[in-house]
């Protein structure tokens, strides 16, 4: 951009700031103490967009670098929050939504300083409907989703939008099934971990779906054994001593053995199924 275009582009962002409500001292002296009253005064960036002669990008800049300026400035007031949604999700990604920085830096502070998890997944859908074609932002929604709302459907849905679009790490499909898990449906991430197990020709990776794969793999026959020991149950009028005996009772096809090769057992008491093998994985 030429030094004549930037300055006619500050002249115009001047002139919408003046008509929006004497901004044009707020851009001078952005942390004197009236300012963030006046942030409601800036105009949708749809607007700013249609009166910007053709430099919307460069007005997001602008607006975007000012706005961090006040969000780090303003860190005694109470009030600086009030904004948030506007400034970002109205104003500057209005006028360039293609620019993806005021989404991610938005939806940080909100999350951090203003404990608003909800606005900040808002503001990243917002910017994952306007750039499809980014990896990142599903990828930081699924973070904030798993980390701060503990929400793992959400994440989940999140991180498999972002392990679909081109050039997403591969730990994107590791956070997938690891949210599948989370939300209960192991067997759904036990598939996932296997196609990661036979994709992946890295050492460490392997290693950990190889973990992911055993200790699912328990989990789900124990809940088959224990689905299986309910049937027999209410036939017989107890609980299964051993597996043969779910075999002779035309419930399973063959002694199942977990992923160390032992056979499940059953609690002589409870009657639960489990297995001898240890979990690999750190059980919360």
């Amino acid at each position: 951009m030429t030094l004549r275009r930037a300055g006619v582009t500050l002249l115009v962002l001047l002139a919408l700031v003046l008509v929006a409500g004497s901004q044009a001292r707020l851009l001078a002296h952005p942390l004197e103490e009236d300012a963030g009253r006046r942030l409601l005064y800036l105009p949708n960036g749809r607007f700013l967009k249609i009166a910007s002669l053709g430099y919307p990008t460069f007005v997001a800049d602008m607006i975007y670098l000012w706005s961090i300026q006040f969000y780090g400035g303003y860190s005694k007031r109470m009030d600086r929050f009030a904004y948030l949604e506007h400034i970002y999700g109205q104003v500057i990604t209005r006028l360039d939504p293609r620019y993806i920085d005021p989404y991610l830096v938005g939806a940080l502070i909100m999350v951090v300083e203003n404990k608003d998890v909800e606005g900040a997944l808002e503001l990243l859908d917002q910017g994952i409907v306007a750039n499809p074609d980014d990896w990142l932002m599903p990828y930081v929604a699924g973070f904030w989703a798993y980390d701060t709302a503990h929400d793992f459907d959400r994440a989940a849905e999140y991180f498999r939008r972002a392990m679909e679009i081109p050039g997403a790490p591969a730990s994107t499909k590791r956070l997938h099934a690891g949210m599948i898990n989370k939300k209960g449906d192991k067997a759904t991430s036990l598939l996932l971990w296997s196609g990661i197990l036979e994709e992946t020709d890295e050492e460490r990776v392997r290693a950990t779906a190889a973990n992911h794969v055993h200790d699912l793999q328990i989990d789900v026959d124990v809940a088959r054994l224990n689905e299986l020991a309910a049937r027999f149950e209410a036939r017989s009028g107890r609980t299964p001593r051993a597996t043969e005996e779910l075999v002779a009772a035309g419930l399973l096809q063959g002694v199942p053995l977990d992923p160390d090769g032992r056979p499940y057992v059953f609690d002589p008491v409870t009657g639960e199924a489990s297995s001898a093998s240890p979990f690999r994985l750190r059980r919360h």
